[in-house]
């Protein structure tokens, strides 16, 4: 089913009969070094565990790219993927991403997520929405380095 946000940006939940497609989107954002790409085994891993969720996002019906994350636990979720294909950024997507999940996991007290500390538009996306810079992680893929950020409810 699909959920409409705007006139032309939509989503779908992900799952394994997505695999090809998410992997297409995971071909393309290869091509760009700040991004991180998953594997064919990591994405079938995550598609199949119960506290995991991926959208798809569609833009006139077309797909655009994906966004995903995980419930660590009832307090914490950790955002763990977000690509829009080129020919589709700067377009709102990645604000509808957001809102999506967050959405999704307004009761979670804590969310994290780690990026490239080069890659602007996304740390801007991310500060938008109120995530804050916590700590550096070197070698957070094995070679490269990453910001963590972190969004926390305070309690009223």
């Amino acid at each position: 089913m699909k959920n409409q946000n705007s006139s032309k940006a939509t989503n779908t939940i992900a799952g394994i009969n997505d695999l090809e497609t998410l992997l297409r989107i995971e071909e393309e954002m290869a091509r760009y070094p700040l991004y991180h790409t998953f594997t064919k085994g990591e994405f079938r891993k995550y598609l199949s565990e119960s506290k995991s969720t991926t959208f798809l996002l569609y833009l006139d019906n077309k797909i655009a790219g994906y966004c995903s994350f995980k419930r660590k636990n009832k307090d914490l979720a950790e955002i763990e993927g977000m690509a829009i294909l080129e020919k589709f950024r700067h377009k709102g997507l990645g604000t509808y991403a957001m809102t999506i999940m967050l959405e999704k996991l307004k009761d979670c007290k804590e969310i994290m997520l780690v990026t490239h500390p080069e890659n602007n538009n996304s740390l801007r996306l991310y500060l938008k929405f109120g995530f804050v810079i916590k700590e550096w992680k070197d070698n957070y893929f094995g070679k490269e380095p990453r910001l963590a950020l972190w969004k926390i409810k305070r309690s009223k």
